[in-house]
């Protein structure tokens, strides 16, 4: 049986309460800082990070709950500016049979005009290397990624002003944007990311996390006392042992429809509401959707159609939603496939629709597409939380 993931109040309770311990005009020696940031998507907890700064260093301890109980820990240095200078880690995996063993070992080496990642996983290396420096790199693992906690401190002090660094991703590089929002706010992200507003103290240390809306999702809170995170990663591991690994968060599904010569097949991934508010919440009104989790959903027609009385060419699409409004939806094609889903262009898109919308009589818990006939064509239905979305298409 799969082990649900854990809640906030299991991991609250390993929390253990002892004593609590700048900005980027600040010297480098004068950055200090130190907590225990819980994750969570809704009522789950998904991530702990344990972390300590002191001045260019830090030093992680980061506990993975979903899809196998995974433990990080990394110690890293960052240059004057902010961009990673150097990143040492391992990534531990706990087994079958209760133990824990070295999954992957990696190394971020940086220049004044290149990044270097190693990584040596399963007696293979791999090899990596990216003009110019970054702030924050998916390509290598959870320590230079979870550098969430660091970032007030090298963002700009007046509200308003923003400064750019560069997010390296197995997709290339974006730019990776802090900007001050308010006093004790400040937002950061890429067009992979999303936007990510972090809440500060009055000492620009972290406090919260609300990543709802980005490709992230989660809400987090930092805890500056005392976290005996041996005991946390102990309890964690022998639950697991007992009833096994925690479910994914979001798994991939493909929808086929057929009708004559007529064949559509739409790819994505099913995210799962978890306590969550749906649409205006991890669906923002007001932004474009990418219809599903992680890569945007993709659909083909093999036959021209007309869609919502418009017609469309056959080939494959993006989807991307827009909700205005609880009523008001919209439903594009787009032209530029194989993307991340924070990535929306609207210059691509190939054709833009209405939906039509209803609320359901019960509730949904995970994203579902559906394609289902009708005359001569069929219906396009997505479902979620306790509404209905759907548009009708006729082929050519």
């Amino acid at each position: 049986m799969a082990l649900p993931v854990l809640s906030k109040h299991t991991v609250l309770c390993c929390i253990f309460f002892a004593a609590a311990c700048g900005a980027f005009a600040q010297k480098a020696a004068k950055l200090r800082d130190s907590g225990t940031i819980v994750f969570t998507l809704g009522a789950d907890t998904t991530f702990v990070h344990q972390y300590e700064m002191r001045g260019d260093s830090f030093y992680s301890q980061i506990l993975s709950l979903p899809q196998g109980l995974r433990y990080t820990e990394g110690r890293g240095a960052w240059f004057p500016n902010g961009n990673l200078k150097a990143v040492s880690s391992s990534v531990s995996a706990l087994g079958e049979d209760g133990a824990w063993s070295l999954a992957q070992e990696t190394r971020l080496e940086a220049t004044a005009d290149s990044t270097r990642i190693l990584i040596q996983r399963e007696g293979r290396t791999t090899d990596r290397s990216f003009a110019g420096q970054c702030m924050i790199t998916n390509s290598a693992d959870a320590a230079a990624f979870q550098l969430f906690p660091f970032y007030a401190f090298r963002a700009p002090r007046r509200v308003g002003d923003s400064l750019v660094f560069r997010h390296v991703t197995g997709l290339g590089g974006r730019d990776f944007v802090l900007k001050r929002t308010a006093k004790n706010a400040v937002r950061v992200g890429s067009s992979l990311m999303g936007q990510i507003t972090l809440y500060l103290d009055k000492k620009n240390r972290l406090l919260s996390i609300d990543a709802l809306g980005s490709s992230l999702n989660f809400t987090a809170v930092v805890y500056r006392n005392g976290v005996d995170i041996a005991a946390m990663k102990d309890h964690f591991a022998q639950k697991q042992f007992r009833i096994g690994a925690a479910p994914a968060l979001s798994r991939r599904d493909t929808v086929h429809f057929t009708q004559g010569a007529q064949d559509i097949s739409v790819h994505y991934w099913r995210p799962s509401a978890r306590g969550r508010k749906v649409f205006g919440g991890i669906v923002p009104m007001g932004r474009f959707w990418r219809f599903g989790a992680n890569n945007a959903t993709e659909i083909s027609f093999s036959e021209p159609v007309v869609i919502a009385g418009q017609p469309l060419e056959a080939g494959r699409y993006t989807l991307f939603a827009l909700p205005n409004s609880e009523q008001d939806w919209q439903l594009c094609f787009n032209k530029k496939t194989g993307i991340w889903g924070t990535e929306y262009d609207p210059a691509a898109d190939a054709l833009c629709v209405p939906m039509q919308v209803e609320r359901l009589p019960t509730y949904m818990e995970t994203f579902t597409i559906a394609v289902l006939p009708a005359t001569d064509g069929g219906v396009l239905n997505a479902y979620w939380e306790h509404t209905r979305l759907w548009v009708q298409f006729a082929n050519r």
